[in-house]
Order: structure tokens, then C-alpha cells, then sequence
């Protein structure tokens, strides 16, 4: 007997997710995704004729894009030294 390998996301099978998905993927709100998107400070999405869609690597780069780092994680990172 074969056993199949799991995806290790739900959605890493599916090419494009809806609203919903790319919501509990993100761990938001549907409304704050729409939010997101109107404002156009959500992540990158594609329009199929009225329906929207989102890319798993557009939602990965958009959470890359909005890391903060603290300063005291900069500064260890730079000289090698945490501060005090």
C-alpha cells in the first residue's frame, strides 16, 4: 500500500485561493481582506472577470514585506552583541 505524501498546507495543492481561503490562511477576517484589498494594501490578487483570487506566493511576499524587525534584533544581527 502507497501512501500519498500530505500537502504541508491545506492549500499548497491549489493554484489560486478564493477570499475565504486566503483569510484563514492569513488568519484575518474576510472583511479585513476586502478591506485590504479596496485600500490596496493587501496582498497582490488576480481578477478573473468578477471573481478574486490569491496566489500562495503573492500572500507569502506580502507578509515578507510587512516584517518588523526590532531595533535590538538589528543590532544583535549587525554586531554580533545584544544590547543592554
Amino acid at each position: 500500500m502507497k501512501h500519498e505524501k500530505r500537502p504541508s498546507h491545506p492549500h499548497s495543492s491549489k493554484l489560486l485561493l478564493t477570499t475565504p481561503e486566503a483569510a484563514v490562511a492569513l488568519r484575518l477576517s474576510v472583511i479585513t481582506m476586502k478591506r485590504l484589498r479596496t485600500s490596496r494594501r493587501g496582498p497582490a490578487y488576480v481578477r478573473l472577470g468578477r471573481l478574486v483570487r490569491y496566489r500562495i506566493g503573492d500572500l507569502r511576499r506580502w507578509i515578507n514585506a510587512n516584517r518588523v524587525v526590532s531595533l535590538e534584533v538589528k543590532f544583535r544581527t549587525r554586531s554580533g552583541v545584544a544590547a543592554s
